[in-house]
């Protein structure tokens, strides 16, 4: 299970790269519009694929590997076109908001989908699924965005130069490293656990399903106060402090989940790790928006997010392992908080701490 969902993050590490490109080279909305239009083919093949009486266990994998995989097209494309639509001054609202509406989507979304499953067949909640994203690609066109943030990529230019030139920025750019770096680690620490988190509440703690939804539930009402609260402190404190304390602060949460296993205390504490880690989010998306040229930002975007996202498929196979050995759960996430608080011991003694203008 751990190996399985860790595999689900390999298209954010072979995919990233292309999605910066085209975000630097193209217009972003289109970029967007026709990924979301790609998505809705893709569903839809999968709808018939589920439909048919012989289901191909291949044919499903495959398309559901090309669905996952559009996501790390758009995800460049869609942060580098926050700084065309808004000031500086307006990111941090901006993104907290952008988190704030996905987090509640988050909540709601599954309580939303379990009522409307029992009233309508699922075949048909997929298609108003699929529908959705002929919605999005409409409406992203409605956006209008300036023509003069596009890179002159030359047509004669490699795609290998052109990667180079993104990598030898983020390279020279210690402080968009440092964070890089930063959420390798923490994400590496979150994912030895997370992969296990069902295993772990359900198999071990024999909580019911019931249990499991109200654990997330807490945990989710944890990163919407992050949302919230993320413009506030960005205000009042530098965005090194902000990263690497809020990162300890999640370690110290992953770590104290091991001292008591009843379900209000977990979704409690799973609730702080997720609001600290929503803090981090926003604040490095707004550093990042803030510091790297605009033309540039769709390249570098995309290679933080691959080196944040590399140790994700590590730290699900570790965890995986360390299961299948018999390590308890609560020496897991003992390692996992320790981990994480690590990460943020590095970042506070970082480039991304120590420079004076963030």
């Amino acid at each position: 299970m751990a190996t399985l969902y860790g595999i689900s993050f390999l298209p954010w590490i072979l995919f990233s790269l292309v999605g910066g490109i085209l975000a630097d080279k193209f217009k972003k909305v289109y970029i967007i519009s026709i990924c979301h239009l790609i998505s809705l083919v893709i569903l839809s093949l999968l709808i018939i694929s589920f439909n048919n009486d012989n289901i191909l266990l291949l044919l499903i994998y495959i398309l559901t590997f090309l669905l996952s995989s559009t996501e790390p097209l758009v995800h460049p494309a869609f942060q580098s076109l926050l700084p065309q639509i808004v000031t500086d001054n307006q990111l941090s609202k901006a993104n907290s908001g952008i988190q704030l509406i996905d987090n509640t989507l988050n909540l709601i979304g599954p309580m939303i989908s379990g009522s409307v499953l029992l009233l309508i067949n699922p075949a048909k909640v997929l298609w108003v699924n699929a529908l959705t994203f002929l919605i999005a690609s409409l409406l992203i066109l409605c956006i209008k965005t300036p023509e003069n943030t596009l890179v002159n990529i030359s047509k004669k230019e490699s795609l290998s130069k052109t990667i180079s030139i993104g990598l030898h920025y983020v390279k020279n750019d210690k402080i968009i490293l440092s964070g890089a770096i930063l959420f390798f680690g923490t994400n590496f620490g979150i994912h030895i656990f997370q992969a296990n988190l069902v295993y772990y509440i359900t198999d071990v703690l024999g909580y019911t399903s019931l249990h499991y939804g109200l654990i997330l539930s807490i945990a989710g009402v944890g990163a919407i106060l992050g949302a919230i609260l993320a413009p506030e402190l960005i205000k009042k404190f530098r965005y090194g402090k902000i990263l690497s304390i809020s990162t300890m602060l999640a370690g110290l949460s992953t770590m104290l989940l091991s001292i008591n296993t009843n379900y209000i205390y977990m979704g409690v504490f799973l609730g702080l790790s997720n609001m600290f880690g929503n803090i981090n989010a926003i604040t490095y998306f707004t550093l990042r928006q803030k510091v790297v040229k605009k033309e540039m930002l769709g390249r570098v975007v995309s290679i933080t997010r691959m080196i944040s996202f590399a140790s994700i498929p590590l730290g699900a196979y570790l965890g995986g392992i360390l299961v299948s050995h018999n390590l308890t759960i609560i020496s897991i996430l003992i390692l996992a908080g320790t981990i994480r608080f690590l990460a943020g011991g590095f970042s506070y003694f970082s480039p991304l701490t120590k420079s004076k203008n963030y």
